[in-house]
């Protein structure tokens, strides 16, 4: 079978949008720093980016969090158990 760049890059997409962005209802800092962990580095950037807006502030990603009581403290400890980029 025969695939296309974009059906590739489709079948990526998909793959991505169902795995990475898979926050689970009361996930603690730990679980979401190792999740982020496993996300390949070309895509791990704009991941920790999104943590990095949170700790600034944002509630952008508030959604996909809604057990957190203080978003830019969560954001704050999950990078700081992620690590350096």
């Amino acid at each position: 079978m025969k695939i296309t760049k974009n059906q590739l890059k489709q079948i990526i997409k998909e793959e991505l949008e169902s795995s990475i962005m898979q926050e689970a209802e009361g996930e603690t800092a730990q679980e979401v720093a190792e999740r982020l962990m496993t996300i390949p580095p070309s895509f791990r950037h704009g991941a920790l980016q999104d943590f990095e807006n949170m700790a600034a502030g944002s509630e952008e990603m508030a959604q996909y969090y809604p057990h957190v009581q203080d978003l830019a403290a969560f954001a704050q400890e999950v990078l700081s158990l992620a690590g350096p980029k």
